[in-house]
């Protein structure tokens, strides 16, 4: 493609030339054939074709000087148009990245507290809220936990407490590897909306038998 006025001089030149040089072959030619002095149209025809030769050697030069030209146009254009970016929008990029990042770490300790308590219940995340939720499912929890549910007195009984020192042993877990500010609980097995336990940056929140 002819991007600036010196390529077109040059490529416009060179096809003149052409024509000229063909236009020039055909005339020594036909003063050959007609046994006229060839010697000024062949003279002619050299200096047209030198002129040819050197223009069209001209043109890769000035397609490429172009090409360079347009690239450091297009350099700066870039560079211009970074720099004029608002702060905002940059600093929105990083903000989703450093979320899309965070949020993998979320699915991956999901992944791991689901695996620690998969012999209990079911575990699932609130991404809103930052909670990992443990809703038993196992009948070798789930009946000795109604019975302390229903007797709350029974709960040191029960060795609930041991239940409490796990729970902060995972949140710390949780806390190390995401940060503070996420909370883990456990549900009651029959009202899968009602806390039993919540603990949050290794702190217990809420605890249904220390009433």
């Amino acid at each position: 493609m002819v991007k600036n006025d010196k390529e077109k001089r040059m490529l416009y030149l060179a096809i003149i030339l052409g024509i000229a040089f063909i236009l020039l072959l055909f005339r020594v030619a036909m003063v050959i054939t007609n046994r006229e002095n060839p010697l000024l149209t062949i003279l002619l025809t050299l200096l047209v074709g030198a002129g040819l030769l050197y223009s069209s050697l001209q043109v890769p030069k000035a397609l490429k000087q172009g090409d360079h030209q347009s690239a450091q146009v297009d350099s700066t254009s870039a560079d211009s148009l970074t720099n004029k970016l608002p702060l905002n929008q940059l600093t929105d990029n990083s903000s989703s990245q450093s979320e899309a990042k965070q949020e993998l770490s979320e699915n991956s300790i999901l992944n791991s507290v689901r695996e620690s308590y998969k012999s209990i219940g079911k575990v699932s995340f609130d991404g809103s809220t930052k909670t990992y939720s443990l809703l038993p499912t196992a009948s070798s929890f789930v009946k000795p936990l109604r019975q302390i549910i229903a007797n709350p007195n029974q709960a040191n009984e029960a060795n609930f407490d041991q239940m409490v020192t796990n729970f902060k042993t995972t949140s710390k877990s949780i806390e190390n590897d995401l940060g503070k500010g996420y909370t883990l609980q456990l549900l009651n097995p029959d009202k899968a909306n009602q806390k039993l336990l919540a603990v949050k940056d290794q702190n217990v929140t809420y605890n249904f038998f220390s009433k």
